[in-house]
């Protein structure tokens, strides 16, 4: 550890517990003094895949491994955890002791869609096992316009150590995201829509965040979510090979708050190929085990959709999660996006 990590790592104790969003920006933090012991890390991407009600936390943590093509033996996840350094947050509730009698909880969350949601699911799971909220304390994002401010993932121990700043939570803001949680993991989206109303004061950071959430749903005009529409664009601007296709999707735009993970963009790559579908709008030749090896081509229903010409869902349907919604259809979806909020999709 360098004489400037050490001085970094001062400002905290060993009382404190810091709550980080990966083992990347742990093993960052972990350089720069802060043992891996006083970690809580959260791996799994909340915007992706089915969300529920918080009631159970047992319950939600089957869910989340079912989404992740997982079958969770109970007793090897034990053992898991007791090998891993820091606590794993799927595990939390089964170190509440340990989060209770942290002197300070420093959440280390930036602005986009994932940190915004998992800040939501803190603040609900601190409540529903009974942990207390005074000793958190929020990273103070100086400028959350600044590219390198969306997420402290992109930063390295440099710029962590000058901009680790912090504050206590401003009065009704966590009562904010403990609403946007219900939101999210409703099997209806009416509390969203609820939610992104104009006259509402909401924090900044999470209004983008929930407005991204809801570009999750198939546009009303084209059927492509968000991802869809830039997966295909650039799979027009930038040729077959699919990890470039991927890699562009997200270092076009750092500035929009939705930062999901390169599978999730290789996923729905591979769903607007699918042969199962009537109506593919790429085709994709390659083994799909890996994105290295995959190559991608728009074909000329998929132009059509880039420009509003064609329907994705209503043409082929739809089988997907957002959140606590089951989008289910065999044409059209139940609810799109028009651009601003969640309507009805006219689907069944």
């Amino acid at each position: 550890m360098t004489e400037d990590g050490m001085r970094f790592a001062d400002q905290f104790s060993a009382k404190d517990l810091h709550i980080v969003p990966g083992s990347s920006p742990g093993g960052i933090l972990c350089r720069l003094g802060i043992s891996w012991g006083n970690m809580c890390v959260a791996e799994d991407d909340l915007s992706c895949g089915p969300l529920m009600s918080l009631e159970n936390p047992d319950d939600f943590r089957k869910l989340r491994w079912q989404h992740c093509g997982k079958e969770e033996d109970a007793d090897a996840s034990e053992r898991s955890h007791l090998r891993t350094p820091f606590i794993p947050m799927d595990r939390l509730h089964t170190a509440r002791d340990r989060v209770r009698s942290a002197k300070r909880i420093f959440l280390w969350l930036g602005t986009t869609l994932q940190e915004q949601l998992l800040f939501a699911w803190l603040v609900t799971v601190f409540k529903v096992l009974g942990i207390g909220t005074g000793p958190l304390q929020l990273l103070d994002l100086k400028s959350p316009r600044q590219e390198f401010d969306r997420s402290i993932r992109t930063l390295g121990c440099e710029n962590i150590r000058k901009m680790a700043r912090w504050r206590r939570p401003a009065e009704g803001e966590l009562a904010s995201y403990e609403v946007a949680w219900q939101a999210v993991s409703n099997p209806s989206p009416e509390d969203l829509i609820a939610m992104s109303a104009p006259d509402l004061q909401h924090p900044v950071a999470l209004n983008e965040a929930l407005h991204a959430f809801m570009a999750r749903y198939p546009a009303n005009d084209t059927g492509l979510n968000y991802w869809d529409r830039v997966i295909l664009a650039n799979c027009r601007q930038h040729g077959r090979k699919a990890a470039r296709i991927i890699g562009e999707t997200l270092a076009q735009d750092l500035q929009y708050p939705d930062w999901p993970s390169d599978g999730y963009r290789f996923d729905r790559l591979k769903r607007l190929g699918s042969d199962r579908l009537s109506h593919p709008l790429l085709t994709l030749t390659g083994d799909l085990s890996a994105m290295r090896f995959v190559e991608a081509a728009i074909t000329d229903l998929g132009q059509k959709a880039l420009v509003g010409e064609a329907n994705f869902v209503a043409l082929n349907g739809i089988d997907e999660w957002v959140g606590g919604v089951h989008l289910s259809a065999r044409a059209g979806s139940p609810w799109v996006f028009d651009g601003e909020t969640l309507v009805p999709g006219g689907a069944p």
